[in-house]
């Protein structure tokens, strides 16, 4: 029980309202009042978040993937919201989803994927030169 939340980047209470409204695949009982859900629906909501998002290629779910908030991606990347929607906005940082009307989150593993990639070529998050009528981006 205690994956699911951490996967889909939802509180329990949350997630029992969104599959109250059936935004949320529904969850089984078992014995002695424990929940679960299936692995197949869970992936399956979670495609239609990822299927969802505006930047970044598209990328299949496959178990064990995550979707990772902003305040736990802060933790590992410190770059501010403004700088990297612009990097997302420019197709060098993996793209948001939306998981819920006021809420986004990345994929852990294009997260990590970044990681890697920022360590073999630095430069790559470095902002785009000014052209001729534009100002420097910030």
């Amino acid at each position: 029980w205690k994956a699911v939340p951490r996967a889909v980047g939802y509180s329990r209470a949350h997630i029992h309202r969104l599959e109250g409204s059936g935004d949320f695949p529904n969850h089984l009982w078992l014995a002695g009042g424990r929940v679960v859900w299936l692995q197949k629906d869970i992936m399956a909501w979670m495609q239609s978040r990822m299927d969802e998002r505006k930047h970044g290629a598209p990328i299949a779910i496959v178990p064990g993937d995550r979707f990772v908030l902003r305040r736990e991606m802060k933790e590992v990347i410190p770059y501010s919201i403004d700088h990297l929607t612009k990097l997302e906005a420019r197709g060098v940082f993996p793209g948001r989803i939306p998981l819920g009307p006021k809420r986004v989150g990345w994929l852990e593993r294009e997260l990590a994927e970044w990681i890697e990639k920022l360590q073999d070529d630095p430069g790559m998050i470095v902002p785009q030169a000014a052209g001729p009528g534009r100002k420097h981006p910030s």
